[in-house]
């Protein structure tokens, strides 16, 4: 596929047929993703490129809708929490594969491989169709793209004339330069390239023409002289052809050339930045004024520095570095305009004595860098900012051709300026392997100075956990990583990971050429926190309790009323980071601000306003995850886990039960769905040993949660009435108990207790249950009352009661749940109706999975699927959802994983005829016991047993394909003894097993009747499916004995009683 942005918005197949992508919005949007293929673009970007100025009321809803009706035309478009992202990679989009032909064109330029170049710039231009984005609307994101696209195709002529030239084909390209520089007329670059092509094919004489018109055109619309660029070409015209002796008579201006001083000296090498050169220089071309903003440390000054020297040529006539970090900082009875101009004018004039300027400094500005293209670069101008606002709006008014490019920790202000914010390098993903984390330009800035300071370190799979570590927990902060990596020098790698819970201390830098606010990270910070209000140094200090950030409302809620716009001046000083929905604060920042509200005697205050805050979020997210918000509510817990888990450390930390009940039993839900059953465990423990074995006050319900947090079951499953192993009644008046108080239990400990009443015959409360007004209890009720019935008299009965659960909790309920009565009535259709009939509700239930699931829920479903698909004989898509599963397996993620997947497994290799391979599965299954449980209950436990008694057939049959049907006699003993005290039902499928045992020991009539006999119960309970494993059976019963006898003996089967059965059964031998 290719998404075409290079002239009209277009998608074309591989096939080369075109997609209609229609209305301009939804082009917009796919415009707007394309540029960023593979990544997320946030929401609130994409609102601002498609409605521009103009949003709808409901944007987000709008932005969904116009996603879903692109996914139509392109359906790798996705929504990934905060935004969404086009899942191709960068070269399927041609403006992404263009830019990499231009760059791949000019290395080989630059390597000499002139021809090999030329196809690279002929294969990019080639993608061009017209005016780029020109039909996916007009807002100000898309018309900046147009432009920077366009600009990047100019330079890709210029690139290839650059190359036919040096070939000698210098005329293939006149006409198309031609049509370029009469579409571009100021662009001096291009009609550089048009002197010198005109030269190239013997034409002189237009070559002089074509610079005096172009010269002519600037002197009479723009006042200036052609820049050093376009003049270069005349002196090579000039050098070629001594005899046009008119060139010598141009006049050039009598302006001063600025002498720019040397850039600031590079001890250490470049690295991770090298797309933001690319990226701070096309800010450059499209804006007069560029901020580098962010942090300190962050490497704003060394982006600048690069950036400058790696394109000086960019800037006819030169440029001017001006460091400010000296200057003194400006109050409001002492204005720093005068020092800052002084400090240009010494940089430009190289005076020696700045004193001598002080009166004539705005005089030399004017004189040296009027009617010039050059760049001014200004340092360090956070202290300062004021004053550099002033003279730069000045300058920017006066002088046409001047650009400017800033770094401070703050934006300077002026109308027009592009803010460029210098990001902390990219890190590592927590979990990322050896090779993954060597890719991460944060570990690489790592290597490289750890080099520098210990030659013989080099980065393996034994210490690049280590390192990993390191770097996320300093926020790829490019400062503070090469504090670390030179701490080498005294300090092995692991000691040094350790000790940075005390970062100031550790990193400092003994550098001598260092600048001083650099040569400790206290100091980086301290320059930008000395320079904040005491309004917002307050803010700040209150921000650092955020653990992952904050959204907006948090912040005012523990900030203060005020927090909004004192947040936004933090995040204008670069001390907070904002990403269009939520704030952070960097872990280096928030341990300075943190020290600073220990001393400002707040921490206690501000920490208990935090945990009041995050109780509230969790008590509400608790019940948002039983309603058909469950994904949004999920995925805002995963976002603010660090905080949540911050006020649960906290309550423990300071003693409050109360508190630590109450979170602890609502955070269980969510770590529950994520699969984190280590924090489920630990905090357990904790929150225990704190309250002892009596609730708090009011709490109870919130107590349930963490009393028997480890026996709650994984969503993939059905609850029944043996969950919580506790036979001394503390369940039972526990939840008694909290039904009477003003915060219920969680309806699933309601469910459990309505179950148990149910063994002593007591319907009443699994009957309120199933009238509930709440959506979640009603519809896991009625999955309880289903697989009920399942063990009765009836079992056909289950069905509606089933197919009610499926409607109720799919119109109200919860992802999860909602998938569990899936689950249930599939597992019902599959076992008693076939598979046809289930397929439908296995679609769905895979459908509600979500990546932000725990890999034991995701990977328990994918299971399901492989076993429903296997009872129906569809081994394909059972090894479909098998291969899913196994990728997911973790061990401890649920209940027996092991075996519950071994077991799945056998099933597939046996029914696809690799018997030995199922038999060692089946080993491995049995090798791992059934986890402990009460006896079984009677009908009541027909869905505990399910399983186990239908892959006791399947372990039969394996073993008597392998001939060893003896060996089967004790594996079905088992589910027949489970099966007698649960349901018939059950019965008739472990004598499926029997009957191959008795076809393989020559007893085919007693085979026969017991599958008569299997039969009759099958038709009592609704069965009409004939699967794999009973299909095999009656066709070896009727080989054997032919039609007549073999139906005689089915039918003397299909006679006896369930208790004839049951003691048929029991005499194999």
């Amino acid at each position: 596929m290719l998404v075409g942005l290079l002239g009209p918005v277009m998608v074309e197949a591989a096939d080369g047929t075109r997609a209609a992508v229609g209305g301009p919005r939804v082009r917009a949007l796919l415009g707007l993703l394309a540029l960023e293929a593979g990544r997320v673009v946030p929401a609130a970007r994409l609102v601002d490129g498609v409605w521009g100025e103009d949003p709808p009321a409901g944007t987000g809803n709008a932005l969904q809708t116009l996603a879903s009706r692109l996914r139509t035309a392109v359906p790798m478009v996705r929504n990934d929490g905060g935004g969404y992202v086009l899942d191709v990679p960068p070269e399927d989009v041609d403006a992404h594969r263009f830019a990499g032909e231009i760059e791949a064109g000019r290395a080989l330029l630059a390597e000499g491989e002139t021809e090999r170049a030329a196809r690279c710039f002929d294969a990019a231009l080639a993608l061009w169709r017209g005016e780029p984005l020109v039909d996916a609307g007009d807002s100000e994101v898309l018309r900046a793209a147009a432009l920077r696209l366009t600009e990047q195709r100019l330079e890709g002529i210029e690139l290839r004339a650059d190359a036919l030239l040096a070939l000698g084909r210098g005329g293939e390209v006149l006409r198309e330069l031609h049509a370029e520089v009469a579409a571009h007329p100021f662009r001096e670059t291009l009609a550089a390239r048009l002197v010198r092509a005109l030269a190239a094919a013997g034409r002189p004489s237009e070559a002089m023409r074509e610079y005096q018109r172009v010269e002519a055109l600037l002197r009479e619309e723009l006042g200036t002289a052609p820049a050093e660029v376009l003049r270069s070409a005349l002196a090579e015209l000039h050098a070629d052809a001594p005899a046009v002796s008119a060139v010598s008579a141009i006049e050039e201006p009598a302006v001063p050339r600025a002498s720019a001083p040397p850039l600031p000296r590079r001890h250490t090498s470049f690295v991770g930045r090298g797309p933001d050169v690319e990226g701070v220089r096309r800010a450059l071309r499209e804006a007069r004024l560029v901020t580098l903003s962010g942090t300190g440390g962050v490497g704003k000054t060394r982006l600048a520095v690069e950036t400058v020297g790696a394109h000086a040529a960019d800037w006819a006539d030169g440029y001017a570095f001006v460091e400010l970090a000296a200057l003194e900082r400006e109050r409001a009875d002492r204005p720093a305009v005068t020092a800052v101009g002084v400090a240009i004018a010494n940089v430009l004039t190289r005076f020696e004595g700045p004193d001598e300027l002080c009166s004539g400094w705005a005089g030399v500005l004017e004189r040296t860098l009027s009617g010039r293209r050059m760049l001014l670069v200004l340092d360090n101008c956070e202290h300062v900012v004021e004053a550099v606002a002033r003279l730069i709006d000045d300058l920017l008014q006066r002088l046409p051709l001047l650009r400017v490019l800033t770094t401070s920790r703050e934006p300077i202000g002026v109308d027009g300026e592009r803010l460029y914010p210098v990001r902390t390098l990219d890190l590592p993903r927590a979990e990322a392997d050896f090779p993954a984390a060597t890719a991460s330009p944060a570990v690489r800035l790592f290597i490289d100075r750890a080099t520098a300071a210990l030659p013989d370190f080099t980065l393996s799979e034994s210490n690049s956990a280590e390192v990993r570590t390191i770097v996320r927990s300093l926020d790829g902060m490019p400062l503070a990583i090469e504090l670390a990596a030179a701490r080498l020098r005294s300090l092995p790698l692991p000691e040094l990971s350790a000790r940075l819970a005390d970062r100031f201390r550790l990193l400092t830098n003994n550098t001598r050429h260092a600048e001083p606010r650099h040569r400790t990270l206290q100091a980086a910070v301290a320059w930008s926190w000395e320079l904040l209000t005491e309004a917002e140094a307050a803010a700040a200090r209150r921000f650092s309790i955020f653990a992952g950030g904050a959204s907006l409302d948090a912040a005012t809620r523990v900030c203060g009323p005020d927090a909004i716009d004192m947040v936004d001046s933090l995040v204008a000083k670069s001390l907070v980071d904002f990403d269009g929905q939520r704030y952070r604060m960097a872990e280096t920042i928030r341990a300075y601000a943190a020290a600073e509200l220990t001393a400002a005697g707040e921490a206690d205050e501000v920490a208990r306003l935090h945990a009041d805050c995050f109780l509230d979020f969790i008590d509400a997210a608790a019940q948002g995850l039983r309603t058909a918000a469950q994904p949004d509510w999920l995925a805002r817990l995963i976002t603010e886990h660090g905080n949540c888990d911050a006020a649960l450390r906290w309550a423990l930390d300071t003693g409050d039960g109360e508190r630590a009940v109450r979170l602890y039993g609502n955070l269980v839900w969510y770590w529950l769905l994520r699969g984190l059953r280590g924090d489920i465990s630990a905090r357990r423990r904790e929150v225990l040993a704190l309250v002892g074995d009596a609730p708090p006050p009011e709490c109870t319900g919130a107590y349930l949660a963490c009393r028997y947090a480890e026996e709650l079951p994984a969503y993939f499953t059905n609850i029944w009435w043996g969950q919580i192993q506790d036979s001394t009644g503390e369940f039972e008046r526990l939840t008694r108990s909290a039904l009477t108080e003003k915060r219920p239990p969680h309806p699933m400990f309601v469910l459990i207790l309505a179950l148990r009443d149910l063994l002593g015959d007591d319907d009443g409360l699994l009957t309120e249950c199933i009238t509930s007004d709440d959506p979640w209890l009603r519809g896991n009720a009625l999955i309880a009352k289903g697989f009920d019935e399942l063990g009765g008299d009836h079992p056909a009965r289950a069905l509606p009661t089933l197919e009610a659960a499926v409607t109720c909790l799919g119109r109200y309920g919860d992802a999860r749940s909602h998938s569990r009565a899936l689950i249930s009535l599939a597992s019902y259709r599959t076992r008693m109706l076939g598979l046809d009939s289930a397929r439908p509700l296995i679609t769905s239930a895979l459908g509600l999975l979500n990546p932000d699931l725990g890999a034991g829920e995701r990977m328990g479903v994918h299971l399901f699927a492989a076993e429903m698909y296997l009872v129906g004989g569809d081994t394909d898509s059972a090894a479909t959802h098998l291969e899913r599963a196994e990728a997911l397996f973790t061990p401890h993620l649920i209940p027996s994983p092991g075996r519950f997947l071994a077991a799945t497994q056998a099933h597939l290799a046996h029914l696809r005829g690799d018997n030995d391979r199922a038999l060692e599965l089946f080993r491995r299954m049995s090798e791992q016991p059934l986890p402990a449980g009460p006896p079984p209950a009677r009908c009541h436990d027909t869905v505990r047993f399910v399983n186990l008694v239908f892959v006791s057939t399947v372990y039969a049959a394996t073993l008597v394909a392998a001939d060893r049907p003896d060996d089967a006699l004790p594996e079905l003993a088992v589910a027949r003894e489970l099966a007698a005290q649960t349901s018939a039902a059950l019965l008739a499928e472990v004598g499926i097993g029997y009957a191959l045992v008795d076809l393989a020991l020559g007893a085919p009539g007693r085979a026969a009747r017991v599958l008569g006999a299997t039969d009759r119960i099958n038709r009592r309970a609704g069965v009409s499916r004939i699967g794999p494993f009973r299909r095999r059976a009656l066709d070896r019963a009727e080989a054997a004995l032919g039609p007549v006898r073999s139906s005689s003996e089915f039918l003397a089967g299909a006679r006896l009683t369930d208790e004839e059965v049951l003691d048929l059964l029991r005499t194999a031998r």
